[in-house]
């Protein structure tokens, strides 16, 4: 917690339906795991949801972002022994199928960009659509994307020609368009959105500029040399880790995913010193289980990970909040013989779970000038929100004093 009056300024869009754990989501968890049976039975289904869901608390810690880091069209291609147009037109809808060969071609955050406006899968297009809605311009190029008649050619043309010349913020900047701005910063940021919390960004830049920082930080190998720098200046490390493993030689498959769902809980809660709002948890786990990564395979075998952003305390009449920060959770779920039915031996199997977790934060004035010299010590640049959140608290004492300790980020005039 900051200093009592310190805040973070912070604009939010509030969402009025996140993400929920329904009994038709959960069938479709324990499809994804091979369970179709009795236990898919929508009473039992609702039961195990109701077990879940007694355990969510109402806290004021939320989320602003739910997001999957994405690899790039050439990592997947080269992978699974394709192109990079095969992996693009594999993720895009019908609609926005026409322009890939030309996208395919392109810079990669374009093309991460193209396949977020051109989603086929559903969670990443209800995203997009709530951000859209209050956005003229984006939501016009939406519609263009997805248009089988190539009118969003003109746009994709426009940012190709910038291509690798400048970050894609700085070339979608022409269209004057919140929405579209944050898409670029989440392609250039390599994210896929996830799931619907109770918030999303706003329309200040400042969102942004926060999700690019923490995003830097948490990965893994900046993580740890920012964790040993801390510890070489003596200085407290605002940052936690945790992991879980469990081995259950023979549960039930439905109990498995009930299993994962509370280790996942108990780790976010672990990372924070308080637990995630009940409304952000929901819309987490909702998202959290999927198909197996190999069909082929007897065992269900699944590796994943997930980016939650955070705002604690947020305000939405002043704008406002007590600190942000992210956890990472990365996890793997293994079902032995996830295929076998009961009468080939039953619906138990053994089920083998392991979860990572690391997470940072950063509280009130003092919070955010840590934060702008994290980044630049990993980056060797220092995000150009930092002069200007400086410049704010200069013009608002009573929200927070920056310290005249922080001579780098920005730079001491």
């Amino acid at each position: 917690m900051p200093p009592v009056g310190e805040i973070i300024p912070i604009e939010l869009k509030k969402v009025e339906h996140p993400d929920e754990v329904t009994p038709e989501s959960l069938k479709k968890d324990l499809a994804d795991m091979g369970l179709i049976c009795d236990e898919t039975q929508t009473k039992k289904l609702s039961e195990r949801i109701a077990a879940v869901r007694k355990d969510l608390k109402s806290t004021d810690l939320h989320t602003f972002l739910i997001a999957r880091p994405t690899p790039s069209f050439a990592w997947l291609s080269d992978e699974n022994g394709t192109s990079v147009e095969t992996e693009l037109a594999a993720t895009t809808s019908a609609g926005a199928q026409g322009l890939v060969p030309y996208v395919a071609a392109t810079d990669p955050a374009v093309q991460r960009l193209y396949a977020l406006l051109g989603s086929d899968d559903p969670d990443t297009r209800r995203y997009v659509e709530h951000l859209v809605q209050d956005d003229p311009v984006a939501g016009e190029l939406h519609e263009k994307v997805n248009d089988p008649d190539q009118s969003a050619r003109s746009f994709v043309e426009r940012l190709a020609a910038a291509d690798g010349t400048r970050p894609l913020t700085a070339a979608v900047a022409q269209f004057d368009s919140f929405a579209l701005t944050h898409f670029a910063t989440l392609a250039q940021l390599s994210l896929t959105p996830a799931a619907l919390g109770s918030w999303t960004v706003g329309t200040e830049q400042i969102c942004n500029s926060v999700s690019a920082m923490l995003k830097v930080i948490q990965e893994k190998d900046y993580y740890a040399s920012l964790k040993a720098e801390y510890g070489r200046k003596h200085k407290t490390w605002p940052g936690r880790e945790g992991s879980q493993h469990k081995d259950e030689p023979d549960i039930k498959t439905g109990d498995a995913i009930h299993d994962f769902y509370k280790q996942a809980l108990s780790e976010t809660a672990k990372m924070t010193f308080k637990d995630l709002n009940r409304r952000d948890a929901e819309g987490f786990i909702s998202k959290a289980i999927g198909p197996p990564d190999d069909l082929a395979k007897n065992d269900y075998q699944k590796k994943d990970s997930m980016l939650l952003f955070l705002a604690e305390n947020y305000n939405d009449s002043t704008r406002e909040a007590d600190g942000v920060g992210v956890i990472t959770l990365e996890w793997e779920i293994e079902i032995k013989d996830y295929k076998r039915k009961s009468k080939h031996g039953g619906d138990s199997h053994r089920v083998i779970l392991d979860i990572k977790s690391r997470s940072i934060s950063y509280s009130g004035a003092a919070g955010f000038s840590d934060m702008c010299e994290d980044n630049k010590y990993l980056t060797k640049e220092c995000n150009s929100i930092c002069a200007k959140l400086k410049k704010w608290y200069g013009e608002n004492p009573g929200k927070g004093t920056w310290p005249t300790s922080n001579k780098t980020c920005p730079e001491a005039s």
